[in-house]
């Protein structure tokens, strides 16, 4: 593919990317125990994980003006122990001992609308997520991980707000390193997008196993390990007919990403 051709791939990917949500790493010494970012990106200035560590219930909120108390950092808009073991965290929780020593939920909860969620947070494709800062990002560079937001986010705008791409918080992944698939799909970071946490990629896929029942994985190169989630319907990206509800895949030329019609 020519070096054009790549250019409009990455911008494909970005933009149906930003029509999907991200975050993680704010560790002892990395955001204290306050709702700081603890990073130089554009994300939010919470994470993305759970807050009933140190064998506690209760999940407490945060925000950049809404403190965690001493000890617990904050993570996607909830409080977080720091640890050492799973034995520092809440039953339902595992030491994430390879990034951030945060007690993050062993299962990646999901959610119908903010009602699900705490207050700091919203409810963006099935995963709780804080309300994105006002930071200007580049969601065609979030395969690269050089979007312009921390390595708790990713550039990010939901199509059902028909909002300006942001920088979105997503959860950590489970502890077996999967995310569920939400509302537009989604695979867990595990060292699959770098200058990013593990938390869960949401509209990105490397099966279709990632996205929802019916949709499509899309790979616009044989070599590509991630793809987009793709609905199928008009206006979706395609690479094959057999990819669009109406089995129309519009190539505008060799080696460039389609568009159903």
């Amino acid at each position: 593919m020519t070096t054009t051709g790549r250019a409009v791939v990455a911008a494909v990917v970005g933009l149906w990317i930003s029509g999907c949500n991200v975050n993680v790493n704010v560790g002892p010494g990395d955001g204290g125990s306050g709702g700081g970012s603890g990073s130089a990106g554009g994300g939010s200035a919470s994470g993305g994980g759970s807050a009933a560590g140190g064998g506690s219930g209760i999940s407490l909120g945060c925000s950049a003006s809404m403190a965690c108390p001493s000890g617990q950092f904050c993570f996607n808009g909830v409080c977080a122990y720091g640890c050492q073991t799973n034995g520092n965290c809440a039953a339902d929780q595992y030491c994430d001992t390879e990034t951030d020593h945060l007690c993050h939920n062993k299962t990646v909860q999901t959610c119908s609308g903010t009602s699900a969620c705490l207050s700091t947070q919203e409810c963006v494709s099935g995963f709780c997520s804080t309300p994105p800062p006002a930071t200007q990002c580049d969601p065609n560079q979030v395969s690269s991980g050089n979007d312009g937001c921390d390595a708790k986010s990713i550039c990010f705008a939901p199509q059902e707000q028909g909002a300006t791409a942001k920088c979105h918080t997503f959860p950590a992944c489970a502890e077996d390193k999967t995310c569920p698939v939400g509302t537009s799909g989604a695979v867990c970071n595990d060292g699959l997008i770098p200058n990013k946490a593990r938390i869960c990629l949401v509209g990105v896929c490397k099966t279709e196993a990632h996205c929802p029942a019916s949709w499509a994985c899309v790979k616009f190169t044989a070599t590509d390990v991630l793809g987009l989630c793709s609905n199928k319907m008009t206006g979706a990206p395609c690479t094959k007919p057999s990819e669009c509800l109406s089995n129309n895949c519009s190539i505008p030329a060799p080696g460039f990403p389609g568009f159903c019609g």
